[in-house]
């Protein structure tokens, strides 16, 4: 393939250069300064160059400004994906080459190199769509004037004709929404996508530190920083991802969305739907019950570390309910003697599972690896190399989740921008992020009663096979999050936010965490948001006085409203009574 990185630059050096062949202004690749000027000047900003507005180079291909600004609806008007062709139509070859002294014409010593070179016996087809009608003419002016891509151009290499095609404009049906204010998403990608990953708190408190004294506190520039030459992906596409484009898409489409009531409606971050996470799933799975989950691991999940999966699932909670219930020394002694240490069909150790509850192994990755340009000397910016992580389109992954809390008035605009073009992650001008949406009604699980009384005869199970007492089953509720939980101050665990959301102070005898930090990238101000969070999949056992099912009007709204902060992209997510926890083999509808 050719990459839209590549056909882009190109495109954009041609239009460069015919634009200050007529005398009009343009700046270097988007660096908003004047050929042969400082760099630097006015980036932050954007381009300014043509009276005080970008030049036409910016508005077609985008300038490298950090944040949309608020003027604006897209960073680039120009979406255009990787060029590709049929693979019996291109073969590779390999060259070599050799460094020559000049003065003593002699070969230099250690450089010798290899390269790789491209045979194409075809067309290469690149789509894209053009956001700005206006700016068509200088799109077609910049195709004509085209003859080089890639490298090595001054020996001949990477000759091109590029044509031009307006293809009618595609439209689909708004899908029909299910009744009620929840509704099930299934997304399917249709180019690599790359979604932004939450940093490990140890790496985004030094960045903070780092970055305090320049940026006034802002640590997602000093994150940015620590790992500008790497970049992953997460392995599912979070709310924020999915709300940004649904809104995105909805800006495109309406004249004026800050002053239409149904947009409002929808994006309110109080009182607007809730976007939530979209985990991967392989195949339909079942309609409902345990497996009808798509989301995490519980991080009490463990199965056998050499057999995997094939040898069954088993989840640890109850074990360490039991033991936190101990009241003896002797009691604690038997509750440790009972743990599950081992598999019980080959004895081997335990281990924690792969992928999510619907997905094993994770859905595929593609590596990148890439080298920023010296638009100056054409060529390749010493130690500017970089890698990104991308995921894979595959047929047989879908990302499941849910749209909850619909408004009423804002039902026909969301199925509009469900049915339109839509884009999540990083590249979205580069054509990379492109989704397909299907539109079903979400899978009901058992009722809370229900899920309750199964737990508390397995915990009353547990407890009377040790002789304890057994007066603490139906007193036990575990809380298990399917999506991360962002707290309001950086030294919770995420009790203190549940406890909140529940309206009392439990007594906590599990606490099954781990801790991440989410970055929160802001498309108008260019600026990252990072927010302490408690990581998806972990586990809480809460003792409620008196017994949860005094509580559980309680319970099925924290159920439903989740807990913590950012409720309206998805994080907070959890369920109470996970009937995962009673879980012992896997099966092949887990798979």
């Amino acid at each position: 393939m050719l990459p839209a990185s590549a056909l882009r630059g190109a495109l954009r050096a041609s239009l460069e250069m015919l634009l200050r062949g007529a005398g009009e202004p343009a700046c270097s690749g988007g660096n908003g300064a004047e050929p042969g000027a400082d760099p630097a000047r006015g980036a932050a900003d954007g381009c300014a160059l043509d009276a005080g507005n970008p030049c036409k180079a910016c508005r077609l291909f985008g300038s490298a400004r950090a944040g949309m600004g608020p003027d604006r609806r897209r960073f680039s008007s120009l979406v255009l994906g990787d060029a590709t062709a049929p693979a019996d139509e291109i073969r590779t070859q390999r060259g070599a080459g050799l460094a020559v002294r000049r003065a003593q014409r002699t070969s230099a010593a250690g450089r010798r190199y290899e390269y790789r070179l491209v045979e194409l016996y075809g067309t290469l087809l690149a789509r894209g769509r053009l956001l700005d009608a206006e700016l068509a003419p200088l799109l077609e002016a910049a195709a004509r004037a085209t003859q080089h891509i890639g490298g090595r151009r001054s020996r001949g290499f990477g000759r091109v004709e590029l044509r031009l095609h307006w293809l009618e404009a595609e439209t689909a049906d708004a899908p029909e929404l299910p009744r009620g204010d929840t509704a099930g998403i299934r997304l399917r990608l249709s180019s690599p996508a790359a979604i932004g990953t939450a940093t490990s708190p140890p790496v985004w408190a030094r960045a903070a530190a780092e970055s305090a004294d320049r940026t006034r506190g802002d640590a997602g520039a000093g994150a940015a920083r620590e790992n500008e030459h790497w970049r992953d992906t997460r392995r599912e596409i979070p709310g924020s991802a999915l709300r940004g484009a649904v809104g995105t898409a909805l800006a495109e489409q309406l004249e004026d969305p800050a002053s239409d009531p149904a947009f409002a409606a929808l994006c309110d971050d109080l009182s607007g739907a809730r976007f939530g996470f979209l985990y991967p799933v392989r195949g339909e799975g079942p309609p409902s019950g345990a497996a009808a989950l798509a989301g995490p691991w519980p991080i009490t999940a463990r199965v056998c570390s050499v057999g995997g999966h094939d040898h069954g699932l088993f989840d640890t909670l109850l074990e360490r309910v039991r033991a936190a219930c101990a009241l003896t020394p002797e009691e604690a002694e038997r509750a440790w003697s009972a743990r599950r240490s081992a598999c019980p069909r080959c004895a081997a150790g335990l281990t924690r599972p792969l992928g999510t509850r619907r997905s094993v192994p994770s859905p595929r990755v593609r590596l990148h690896t890439r080298n920023r340009l010296d638009r100056a000397h054409g060529s390749a910016q010493p130690g500017a190399i970089f890698a990104q992580a991308w995921l894979d389109p595959d047929d047989d992954v879908l990302f499941e989740g849910t749209i909850r809390s619909i408004p009423a008035q804002s039902r026909a605009l969301l199925a509009r921008a469900l049915g339109g073009p839509l884009s999540v992650g990083r590249g979205i001008s580069l054509g990379h992020g492109q989704v397909e949406i299907e539109v079903f009604s979400p899978p009901s699980l058992e009722a809370l009663e229900e899920r309750g009384s199964h737990f508390d005869r397995a915990l009353r199970e547990q407890l009377d096979a040790l002789g304890f007492d057994a007066g603490v089953a139906g007193d036990v509720v575990p809380i298990t999050l399917l999506a991360p939980l962002v707290t309001e101050r950086e030294d919770s665990d995420g009790r203190e936010e549940l406890a909140g959301a529940l309206g009392l102070q439990p007594q906590w005898l599990v606490c099954a965490r781990r801790f991440a930090v989410e970055g929160g990238f802001d498309q108008r101000s260019g600026r990252a948001s990072p927010v302490w969070s408690v990581a998806a999949g972990s586990v809480y056992a809460a003792r409620m006085p008196g017994g949860w099912r005094e509580r559980s009007g309680d319970l099925e709204r924290l159920e439903r409203e989740g807990a913590g902060s950012r409720r309206h992209q998805g994080f907070g997510q959890l369920i109470c009574f996970d009937p995962l926890i009673l879980q012992t083999s896997i099966g092949e509808a887990w798979r």
